[in-house]
């Protein structure tokens, strides 16, 4: 009887003792919060090892999460998937589709996504046509006029030689046959006679200066009038076109008025002012999108989403570099109440740590069986 009593008593000591030790164990990971003092002293263990530790905690936290967890890589990885990039498109896509057929204003649209376009629109406009132009400016004013202008606008403009040649023939006819070049031309010879006082007397003598003037008038007419005169005309055209086009845009701005630095802002601005926003804003989106034009959106979107995505490729490592994640993290959960902490580990892992605890009871009760055959063995 009584080496059952022993027994009995030395598992039942040993359980109690391994399983409280293990359940203070559990406890002390997070409790006491706060260090506990006795006067001066502080009491060992206090706080529990996570609050005490909380610090250096949140800091390898933080850089594993920088490091391991959210990387660039990681981003580079998820948005270079086929699923991520087709979904981009087709959600652009679905947008423009969307807005084709919506009858709410260009005004409207903007408060939907909290913008004034009456107030920032002009701004923005001014603000990207200034820079764009200037920034083009600077890139291509030591090219010639022909190196910067588009072939299909030279293609067009080299088209409209003969025609436009045609049109200064005619208006040189014109302006000599009315009476304002009839005027001029008189004026043109009496400057010239008063530097010729000699033979403007003889010349005066055998037209008289009516007659002259008629003469010359007659002549130029004829003279303009001839067939030789449209090729003669053409090429004198085609001739200048050349020469322009080989001219430098900095020779241009030579013969303006001021600079291009100065002329951009005040075109720019001008442009602006001109537009017509008021109306334009109280439009239809629907009446804005024309068929052509949600087609044009689309291809544009299909382009720019790539480029937008070849942006964020370059710039992503830029930018986790500016976020500073692990600083981040650590201040988060530097920041995060311990209690709330315990409350979380506890409720995930309850079960296993009550294991722990019995495992703990399990462990001493056995090694309090053992001790007691020891007893029995090895009396005092």
């Amino acid at each position: 009887m009584d080496t059952v009593i022993l027994f009995s008593f030395m598992a039942f000591v040993g359980a109690a003792v391994g399983g409280a030790t293990n359940y203070l164990a559990i406890k002390m990971l997070f409790r006491p919060f706060h260090p506990i003092y006795i006067g001066s002293w502080r009491l060992p263990f206090t706080p529990g090892l996570i609050p005490k530790r909380r610090e250096e905690m949140a800091k390898s936290f933080g850089k594993t999460v920088a490091e391991h967890l959210v990387t660039p890589k990681q981003f580079l990885d998820l948005l270079q998937q086929e699923k991520v990039t087709d979904w981009m498109e087709a959600k652009g896509v679905s947008y423009i589709d969307e807005w084709a057929h919506e009858q709410m204003t260009v005004q409207q649209l903007g408060e939907r996504f909290g913008i004034n376009l009456q107030q920032k629109a002009p701004e923005t406009v001014q603000h990207i046509l200034q820079q764009h132009i200037t920034t083009w400016w600077r890139a291509h004013s030591e090219e010639s006029i022909g190196e910067v202008l588009p072939e299909k606008w030279k293609h067009s403009i080299e088209d409209k030689i003969p025609e436009v040649s045609a049109v200064l023939l005619q208006k040189g006819i014109t302006w000599l046959e009315s009476d304002q070049g009839k005027e001029d031309i008189r004026h043109a010879v009496n400057d010239f006679f008063d530097s010729h006082h000699r033979m403007f007397g003889m010349v005066q003598m055998l037209f008289g200066q009516e007659r002259l003037e008629d003469r010359i008038q007659q002549e130029l007419v004829g003279f303009m009038k001839r067939e030789q005169m449209r090729p003669m005309v053409q090429t004198f055209v085609e001739k200048e076109w050349r020469a322009l086009l080989q001219k430098p845009l900095t020779e241009v701005e030579k013969g303006l008025s001021a600079t291009a630095e100065e002329i951009i802002p005040m075109f720019a601005k001008d442009f602006v002012e001109k537009w017509p926003w008021e109306r334009w804003l109280q439009q239809p989106v629907a009446t804005l999108l024309t068929e052509e034009r949600v087609i044009s959106l689309k291809k544009l979107w299909r382009t720019a989403y790539k480029r937008l995505f070849a942006y964020v490729v370059e710039h992503l490592q830029t930018w986790f570099s500016l976020l500073k994640l692990h600083d981040i993290v650590e201040k988060q959960v530097s920041a995060y109440p311990v209690q709330r902490l315990e409350e979380l580990v506890l409720g995930i892992s309850k079960r296993e740590l009550s294991m722990i605890t019995y495992l703990g009871a399990f462990l001493g009760g056995l090694i309090g069986l053992v001790q007691a055959l020891f007893v029995l063995i090895f009396p005092l």
